[in-house]
């Protein structure tokens, strides 16, 4: 190898080194979700729990993020909540929240859930009965997960009535996971795959650049030619398990009322991404759901609004902060007392 070669291979070394450390110090939107949030890459196709996505009886679930920590003690039915007596009491009218991270409520404390905001909310307005709700929500859950939670331990509570908190980030969990196909048979849990070259692109910020700038992937790692189909099967699929949902409930007694709660982004824009907003059109068409969109409250009650999003999320997290979570509890709480009547 001649002197030149070898310059010109440090040189080269050293320019991609530097354009790797440039990249990571200015280009901080190709950094993923978990690394804007101080931790390290996590992969959308990382299958890391068991078919039911519940957390250990007694396990500490620390939420922490650079902008909070809040920590719960999971319950015996592997739920970020208290104790619930497996007795329902005479008087008793007991609401179940199911959903993903917004309703388990990351970003606020356990008292300042959005599920116990309604708790409160119904209680003072209805004080002739005890109001219980049942915090079902668990981060990284999509309908297919509420619906396996719920068939599987939480019928036996005898809930009244269920609420099914839906997001845009279920269309893209079903994209990346699939929909009920992923429950196996012998009762394992099997994502998609994801794509071979992912941990080059984990671990370098060239890569990212690359993959999104040049070869035109999205951050779920799907090439946008393939992004119509997959959108319109996720879609379809979430308005399956939503009925599945809402005929387990009827089965067993149990009114359903479905919750649309939009992110900052949406609140800003006033709509949704299309793939979501037509996913909403067919379940509003369906006469036997409930739906609520939170969009449309927040909207007429001129609290959260394109201007004052940014003041009830989270800038980094995106989760509600305890005043969006307040809003959010009390605009559902009007909605809950006039079913439960």
């Amino acid at each position: 190898m001649t002197g030149n070669v070898r310059l010109f291979l440090v040189f080269s070394v050293a320019s991609l080194a530097c354009a790797e450390v440039g990249l990571r110090y200015f280009a901080t939107q190709l950094a993923t979700y978990s690394e804007q949030n101080g931790l390290p890459y996590v992969s959308h196709y990382k299958q890391d729990r068991g078919r039911l996505n519940l957390y250990r009886p007694g396990q500490e679930v620390r939420l922490a993020k650079p902008e909070f920590v809040h920590t719960r003690t999971a319950n015996s039915l592997g739920l970020a909540d208290r104790e619930v007596s497996p007795t329902k009491a005479p008087n008793e009218y007991r609401i179940l929240a199911l959903g993903d991270s917004f309703t388990e409520g990351v970003g606020a404390s356990a008292e300042a859930t959005w599920v116990r905001v309604l708790e409160r909310q119904v209680q003072a307005r209805d004080p002739q009965r005890r109001i219980t709700t049942i915090n079902a929500g668990i981060s990284g859950s999509d309908p297919f997960d509420s619906y396996e939670v719920l068939k599987d331990r939480l019928l036996p509570l005898r809930a009244d009535l269920a609420i099914l908190v839906l997001n845009n980030s279920d269309i893209n969990e079903v994209v990346v996971r699939g929909g009920p196909e992923r429950f196996q048979p012998n009762g394992t849990l099997r994502y998609r795959p994801g794509p071979r070259w992912e941990p080059v692109y984990a671990s370098s910020y060239l890569a990212r650049l690359f993959v999104h700038n040049g070869l035109g992937y999205n951050y779920l790692l799907i090439h946008p030619g393939r992004m119509p189909a997959e959108l319109t099967t996720a879609g379809a699929s979430i308005l399956a398990a939503v009925d599945k949902i809402h005929r387990l409930c009827g089965e067993h007694g149990m009114r359903l009322l479905l919750v649309v709660d939009p992110s900052a982004i949406e609140v800003q824009l006033g709509r949704y991404d299309p793939e979501f907003d037509g996913l909403l059109k067919n379940i509003a068409r369906d006469q036997r759901l409930r739906m609520v969109d939170l969009m449309e409250v927040f909207a007429a009650d001129r609290i959260i609004t394109p201007k004052t999003a940014a003041d009830f999320y989270w800038p980094l997290d995106y989760h509600h902060n305890e005043r969006g979570y307040e809003v959010m509890g009390r605009a559902i709480a009007g909605h809950v007392v006039d079913i439960s009547r």
